[in-house]
């Protein structure tokens, strides 16, 4: 579910969606220094957590990171799959980060050794800056879940690879969220009504549709759970922000969202928290 913006201009904007970039300007880049800074937070501490560092080491394996290779990061964020994939294309690999926010460029930039070897660009718009077949692998972790129309970047990636390369998709399903709290009914109405209105809250359940429909051979996909028993910085930036689209939306009081958060942060405090979502890695062959 999209609604139109409020200043008049009839393109959809997706309310729920953190880093929905339309009309080629990130959302994150028209944020507060102060959100800004949180969602730096988020995405640094999601991608580092202990519950998300296997998964994306199956990712990783799933599309055949190798020393040597040359890597695009579609959507890098703040740089910590780029920083990573350049771990493991030593020696002599080289990894490109490209995202259409400046601000996560600028954070990507500053958080990243010199001596990795890591470029960053800015896109513009869908289009990646890099001439055909011009990397041995190309991948997108979790940015087609901030893409209402995903099918333009992944066949961008595929004009980027060289043939016999690698496009390999990394991304969760908000249909799939679980979280353990008392009130089943409300928990149940903050997610419904939070991921309606995230452009890409299906992305997981469409990658290997996206590679087949661009044409990709040998298509690969493996599903990923994620079970967290510690309440990480992710699952508290989902307990934190979730319920106020319910409460925007007036079928949830503001007094009630709190309960249902005290709720959670009470289970948390008593080791009691748990949080599941299932992510899904997939990968094809160019040919």
């Amino acid at each position: 579910m999209s609604v139109k913006p409020s200043d008049g201009s009839s393109e959809p904007r997706y309310r729920s969606d953190i880093c929905y970039a339309g009309g080629g300007e990130s959302r994150v880049d028209r944020m507060d220094p102060a959100a800004r800074s949180r969602v730096f937070e988020m995405l640094a501490g999601r991608g580092t957590d202990s519950s998300q560092v296997p998964l994306r080491a199956r990712f990783y394996k799933l599309a055949r990171v190798a020393p040597g290779q040359r890597i695009v990061d579609v959507g890098c964020g703040t740089g910590v799959d780029t920083r990573a994939l350049a771990r493991l294309a030593a020696p002599g690999g080289s990894v490109l980060g490209v995202d259409p926010s400046g601000a996560l460029i600028d954070e990507a930039r500053r958080t990243t050794p010199a001596d990795l070897g890591v470029r960053y660009e800015r896109a513009e718009g869908e289009k990646l800056p890099a001439v055909d077949g011009a990397f041995d692998l190309a991948v997108a972790i979790t940015t087609l879940s901030h893409v209402a129309d995903p099918a333009p970047i992944v066949r961008e990636m595929v004009r980027v690879v060289r043939p016999g390369g690698r496009v390999a998709l990394f991304d969760h399903d908000m249909g799939t969220f679980v979280v353990d709290a008392a009130d089943r009914d409300v928990t149940r109405l903050i997610f419904d009504l939070y991921t309606r209105e995230v452009s890409g809250m299906d992305a997981g359940r469409r990658l290997a549709g996206l590679l087949k429909t661009a044409s990709l051979g040998a298509v690969e996909v493996e599903p990923l759970p994620l079970v967290d028993m510690e309440f990480s910085s992710y699952f508290q930036w989902v307990i934190e922000r979730y319920p106020t689209r319910a409460v925007e939306d007036g079928a949830l009081s503001a007094e009630a969202a709190e309960a249902w958060r005290a709720d959670v942060r009470a289970r948390a405090a008593a080791g009691r928290f748990f949080g599941s979502v299932v992510y899904f890695a997939a990968a094809a062959t160019k040919p």
